[in-house]
């Protein structure tokens, strides 16, 4: 079972749902087969103008993209799960379908009870799933908390890093300002969250606020314990720039912040909750990936010859080494992270790079674009496009660990016995730092290799 919900909002469409990797072996729709490699993306987007969604049995789903194969004519797709949807009922199963697709005009197909029609809005799955849905969707908004999520994010090619100890420190600071009322309880365990969704290009005011509900409602329904067929993970679907793409997102779930009596100082710690950070990356239609941090597990979904999502599972990665994956062997470069910074990143390198230079060169170099990024943020240039150099003039303690970095990266090239990247990143250590001894024993040598 699961829940989806589709709106048309003048000529966007916007898909919520739960995707659930498997169910635990107490609820009543556990299957004994269930593996973590039996969940799939319940909305699957067939071309930059179609995508469908389904619910129920996942075989009949499956039917109706073996029929269609690659015919991306609507009238014979609607056909199809028009005759798929008939089966199911025939059958007593509850297999229901949309079709949404953009031609000229945004259009949406509702499949139940053997009938079709055209709609503005639709639900499917659970009934539980969608009274809960209309409940916080409908409800009125709490009072967000004074945070300003961009003074921990920062800017990166493609997407954004987020600096967690930097966002938390901001949570805390406001509980304890805002909130004095609530501090008062010596006892106080509060659960701490927080979900980045990327946003639709070219909405509106209107549509981007309609958005923001969807996705918040149907957040909301999937951590609703006492709705056991709506869980795991929320997809979003929207259309922009005239077609269907998923939407990437990350969060931070049910952290515990406590107030400690004493003295007065709010803290967090870590949790055991196994969805702890979750972080969903898209790459195209045809290729998507999540990774659950505290569980070290990655998905990577990608289309079969049906055009089934099917998932593949990397175990044990952490974040930063699912990244590596995804780069190497797809080609993916996920760009946000919940959890890497420069600093982390070099560690990682350090790690490696003798049994696997090439992946220490991978780290080492998104650790640059980390450290740069965030020395110019710190110092008010992040939209200027000067050399980073520049910036460390009077910034000895930075100058200095760029220029250890760039060593690291030189002597990792070196390893690696590419010479000519490696004197290129010794001569930038020098550049920045040249009173670093390191790397100007490191430059002779390479000179006297590259000389013989």
């Amino acid at each position: 079972m699961t829940f989806i919900r589709a709106e048309k909002l003048d000529n966007e469409i916007i898909i919520v749902s739960d995707t659930k990797l498997t169910y635990a072996p107490s609820s009543d729709y556990y299957n004994s087969q269930d593996t973590l490699g039996t969940g799939t993306i319940k909305s699957v987007i067939l071309s930059d103008n179609i995508c469908m969604s389904f619910s129920g049995d996942i075989s009949y789903f499956t039917e109706a993209l073996i029929n269609i194969g690659n015919n991306r004519d609507l009238l014979y797709i609607i056909d199809i799960l028009h005759n798929v949807n008939k089966k199911a009922c025939s059958n007593e199963h509850d297999n229901e379908f949309i079709l949404a697709f953009l031609d000229g005009d945004s259009f949406i197909i509702e499949f139940k009870d053997s009938d079709y029609e055209e709609v503005i809005s639709s639900w499917i799955g659970s009934i539980d799933g969608f009274s809960a849905y209309q409940k916080s969707f409908y409800s009125t908004p709490q009072t967000p908390l004074n945070v300003n999520l961009n003074d921990a994010m920062t800017k990166e090619t493609g997407g954004y890093s987020i600096n967690q100890d930097k966002l938390m420190e901001l949570f805390c600071a406001e509980l304890q300002t805002s909130q004095l009322e609530l501090m008062q309880d010596p006892n106080l365990s509060i659960q701490f969250g927080f979900s980045i969704q990327k946003l639709p290009d070219g909405y509106s005011a209107p549509q981007m606020s309609h958005f923001s509900k969807m996705v918040e409602s149907v957040i909301n329904v999937i951590e609703d314990n006492s709705i056991p067929e709506v869980g795991g993970f929320h997809v979003i679907v929207a259309t922009q720039n005239n077609s269907f793409q998923y939407m990437p997102r990350a969060a931070r779930l049910n952290t515990p912040i406590n107030y400690n009596e004493l003295t007065h100082v709010i803290d967090y710690m870590e949790s055991s909750n196994e969805n702890q950070h979750v972080n969903f990356f898209t790459h195209s239609n045809d290729a998507l990936a999540l990774h659950i941090s505290t569980s070290n597990v990655g998905i990577f979904f990608s289309k079969d010859r049906n055009s089934f999502m099917q998932p593949t599972i990397l175990y044990p990665y952490d974040e930063i080494d699912f990244s590596y994956e995804l780069y190497v062997r797809y080609g993916i470069d996920s760009s946000f992270g919940i959890e890497s910074n420069y600093r982390v990143l070099q560690d990682k390198a350090q790690q490696c790079y003798r049994t696997d230079p090439q992946k220490a060169i991978y780290f080492m170099l998104n650790g640059i674009k980390k450290l740069e990024k965030e020395i110019r943020n710190e110092l008010g240039n992040s939209s200027s496009h000067e050399p980073l150099e520049y910036y460390c003039l009077n910034e000895y303690s930075r100058k200095a660990y760029l220029s250890q970095y760039y060593e690291n990266i030189g002597i990792t090239y070196y390893t690696a016995k590419d010479m000519i990247n490696a004197k290129h990143y010794i001569e930038s250590a020098l550049s920045v730092n040249p009173q670093n001894h390191g790397a100007q024993r490191v430059y002779g040598i390479i000179n006297n290799e590259i000389q013989e």
